[in-house]
């Protein structure tokens, strides 16, 4: 299945049935690469998409109040992210997209690294 021209299929999956997901918000806009530096600070990895998704398919009001996004490289070395948002008067979003980066007020959807 394709979206946007992305295989979804391509996704990371996470392992296991139960997770629990850390966020943490941008104080501003970052690269990628600075947010994996963020990461490795605080002893996080990035969420795969499918627990962010379930996540936001579960708690469907989390994104009115919380823009969140997982990311990770995708082929070609191309950073990939999974986005959920509200915008006022359009309703919830969901994006998988090829970007560079995050925008301040993003939460960061994570795992403790094992």
């Amino acid at each position: 299945m394709r979206s946007g021209g992305y295989d979804i299929n391509e996704m990371p999956r996470g392992e296991g049935e139960e997770v629990t997901i850390y966020f943490f918000e941008l104080e501003r806009t970052m690269s990628f690469e600075e947010i994996l530096q963020e990461c490795e600070r605080r002893n996080l990895v990035p969420a795969d998409p499918y627990s962010l998704a379930a996540l936001n398919e579960h708690e469907p009001e989390y994104a009115y109040t919380f823009p969140n996004l997982t990311f990770w490289k995708g082929d070609g070395g191309w950073w990939r992210s999974l986005e959920f948002m509200v915008k006022r008067g359009r309703g919830k979003s969901v994006f998988l997209c090829e970007s560079t980066g995050a925008r301040e007020g993003y939460s960061i959807a994570c795992f403790r690294k094992k």
